[in-house]
């Protein structure tokens, strides 16, 4: 309908009435136009106003009368020109908003199997670096949760294809061995400690300005990422200090 078009342009519902009203009845007073619309003159008269302002009605006189008429289609076309310079005149701050906006970590705490994997997979998909960093237990991850498919699998299989390298510490067991010793074929280099001094509760993933961190154990199984290029960047200086410490 017609008097949705004029909405979408911005009137009010009061505003598109009273425009169609006075557009079919051609220069109008207001009590013409309360008389159409079924509305009180009161309504009317401020709506009216409302209209002039936007320069949608012009005013005239008919004997003694204030007459209103309803501008075509240029007048709307001003009207969002006009709102299209507003805009360009605060967009400078409406980028320094933004700008401020993206500083501000993002933090989101999801719970179960499917949720981890899901968070895994977009942090693969959205970064553009080239590295991933990730400290594990292999035990925890290769334990009965469906999360040992899924990182020996569709986890290695998608990093490859997007051409992004994992980093990976884990610690010195018979299962980080193993971990370790597939390591060309799961595009990825990984370094052992000392399994007496580190083990791993959470597991920790970097990737770009997220940082992961995860637990899986047989009494629960959650994941809460924070996305802030400051906690990023100081996780993976902790990270490349651990690595150092690695073999």
């Amino acid at each position: 309908m017609l008097i949705d078009e004029l909405k979408s342009l911005g009137l009010s519902d009061q505003e598109a009435s009273v425009y169609l009203a006075c557009a079919e009845m051609g220069s109008s007073t207001v009590l013409e136009i309360a008389k159409k619309t079924k509305t009180h003159r009161t309504t009317v008269y401020h709506t009216v106003q409302g209209l002039l302002e936007k320069k949608l009605f012009s005013e005239s006189v008919r004997g003694k009368r204030r007459v209103f008429v309803p501008e075509g289609a240029d007048a709307f076309k001003k009207m969002l020109q006009s709102k299209l310079a507003r805009v360009d005149g605060i967009a400078g701050e409406l980028l320094a908003l933004t700008k401020e906006s993206t500083m501000k970590p993002i933090v989101k705490f999801h719970v179960g199997v499917e949720s981890i994997k899901d968070t895994i997979r977009t942090s693969v998909l959205d970064v553009k670096e080239k590295f991933q960093y990730g400290i594990f237990t292999v035990e925890e991850m290769m334990s009965s949760h469906g999360l040992k498919e899924f990182f020996l699998g569709e986890y290695s299989a998608l990093r490859e294809k997007n051409g992004l390298f994992a980093k990976i510490i884990v610690a010195d067991t018979e299962d980080g061995k193993a971990y370790k010793s597939l390591d060309k074929e799961k595009f990825r280099e990984t370094k052992l400690l000392p399994a007496s001094s580190y083990h791993f509760p959470t597991e920790v993933m970097i990737s770009g300005d997220v940082v992961l961190l995860f637990v899986i154990s047989e009494k629960e199984q959650f994941i809460i990422s924070v996305e802030s290029a400051a906690i990023a960047m100081t996780f993976k200086m902790i990270f490349n200090a651990v690595w150092t410490l690695g073999y």
